[in-house]
């Protein structure tokens, strides 16, 4: 299992990512707050059925809005764990023409290049910081004679 912290509508999050079975699970800390005020007083109010998966939804009772659960992959048209998949393929040394290739072989998946790029540049700042902290923290451990 991997975890890592990403910053969503300004709260961080720790996401957690099981590479063996492809979930990506959100925490989100003791509670869910709204989006629109910011209140903690939700409620859950029933389940969003799309094609990709199914999301939890929530009804403030503050400003009486209704919204999904935030995990970072809102509006995107595949599933998070190709997402996560085709950046840990990249960042392991694989081109993006190779990922795109292995996705379309193995899972049954079109996508460009192009779109490679970008959820390479919209998830991967997250991936990378925790990468540095944990480089820095090891460094430190060990002593150079």
């Amino acid at each position: 299992m991997q975890s890592y912290q990403i910053q969503v509508n300004k709260d961080i999050v720790n996401l957690t990512n099981d590479l063996y079975t492809g979930e990506c699970i959100l925490f989100l800390g003791d509670r869910v707050k709204c989006i629109f005020c910011s209140s903690r007083n939700v409620v859950k109010n029933g389940k969003r059925k799309r094609n990709i998966r199914t999301k939890q939804s929530f009804l403030c009772t503050e400003c009486k809005r209704q919204f999904v659960e935030v995990d970072g992959f809102e509006r995107m048209r595949h599933k998070p764990k190709v997402i996560v998949r085709a950046i840990h393929m990249h960042q392991d040394g694989m081109s993006f023409f190779k990922v795109q290739t292995h996705l379309w072989q193995h899972d049954g998946v079109r996508v460009s290049r192009q779109t490679l790029t970008k959820w390479e540049k919209k998830y991967s700042n997250f991936l990378k910081s925790n990468k540095h902290e944990s480089k820095a923290g090891h460094k430190g451990s060990h002593t150079r004679r």
